[in-house]
């Protein structure tokens, strides 16, 4: 049973039967990346998170050793990395993010760098690789068992924002409103088959599963696959904010005011509002003040004026999780007590 990052709350963990463990790490992943037993990984993610436990079971269903660090924090796993010989790493973005403003090389040991979990950032990658680092981005979920697409950037440099090719034994889609197939580059709801899907939600085992007549999961994920079948993701569904009847994807405008000076990170959300549906508004992770106007100034010609942010939050550090994630709850509070 998984833990899920779900805001819905009828369900928070999911059933993963040990076939379907067996299956995702033998005879799909071990397919490309033949596992070796010299090989060492780095339980780099918490055991609850499913990266984490996959890791986990790869190692063992390859008879591999498996190096757990005492803490997750970058630093000390770069030391782990360093000196346990590891062969087989797992990161999220910020972990990443991490390494490369510490300036820390790869070691020839290290074969593959699975990056995953969340979007990432293309330049980040790139310095990545310059310092060595042998990136291979991942996409999947724990209702896919984890990884469900790979590919390995160094060989395909030109598709460094895509999440990866289906591995074997899984298919991707993309799905209209209309719950009919898109065309190629078309986005839509991207949706999966896989011999490694879940089963149910827990605790109401019988909450229906959200997929298509095809009999696939339905991933609440937007994107689009390419003519050689690289899938490329472009927001969540339920984040999309309808306000004044104009869509809004968030991500677009966190990237638009991230690229702005003096920004280290931001947040964008919809709250709901009587006379918008929804309003756009923004945390913004900064240690300079400043207000609304001018922020709206600063965004004049990069963005729709309808996209722009109609309340914001300056704050100077945002509160993270160990492994750097976001607490986005704590800053949706932030804008609920009007602070």
């Amino acid at each position: 049973m998984i833990k899920l990052s779900t805001t819905n709350k009828m369900i928070h963990s999911c059933y993963l039967f040990h076939c379907i463990i067996l299956d995702n790490s033998v005879n799909n992943i071990d397919q490309i990346e033949h596992y070796k037993q010299n090989d060492t990984f780095l339980l780099s993610l918490p055991l609850y998170h499913i990266g984490g436990l996959m890791i986990f079971f790869r190692s063992w269903f390859a008879g591999a050793r498996v190096c757990i660090p005492q803490k997750l924090k970058t630093e000390e796993l770069i030391d782990e990395i360093k000196n346990q010989n590891i062969t087989i790493l797992s990161l999220v973005p910020t972990q990443l993010q991490k390494i490369v403003e510490l300036r820390a090389s790869c070691p020839p040991e290290l074969r593959s760098v699975y990056l995953g979990g969340a979007a990432s950032d293309e330049s980040v990658i790139i310095e990545a690789i310059k310092l060595g680092w042998k990136i291979k981005k991942v996409y999947g979920s724990s209702e896919t068992c984890s990884m469900a697409a790979y590919f390995d950037v160094s060989n395909h440099k030109e598709k460094i924002n895509s999440s990866g090719q289906p591995l074997p034994n899984n298919q991707f889609f993309v799905f209209n409103n209309n719950k009919q197939l898109c065309r190629i580059n078309e986005t839509g709801e991207i949706g999966i088959r896989s011999n490694c899907l879940f089963k149910f939600y827990f605790p109401d085992g019988e909450y229906e599963v959200d997929k298509n007549e095809s009999d696939t999961f339905l991933t609440g994920d937007l994107g689009f696959i390419d003519e050689q079948g690289f899938l490329f993701l472009q927001s969540r569904k339920k984040r999309i904010i309808i306000s004044g009847g104009e869509n809004i994807d968030p991500s677009e405008v966190e990237l638009t005011i991230n690229k702005l000076n003096g920004i280290s990170d931001v947040f964008v959300f919809g709250r709901k509002d009587e006379e918008w549906g929804e309003i756009l508004c923004a945390a913004i992770e900064s240690d300079y003040e400043f207000t609304l106007g001018e922020l709206k100034k600063e965004l004049g010609g990069k963005i729709a004026r309808f996209k722009m942010p109609k309340e914001i939050r300056i704050i100077k550090s945002f509160p993270r999780t160990e492994l750097g994630k976001i607490k986005y709850e704590y800053l949706i509070n932030l804008f609920q007590k009007n602070i």
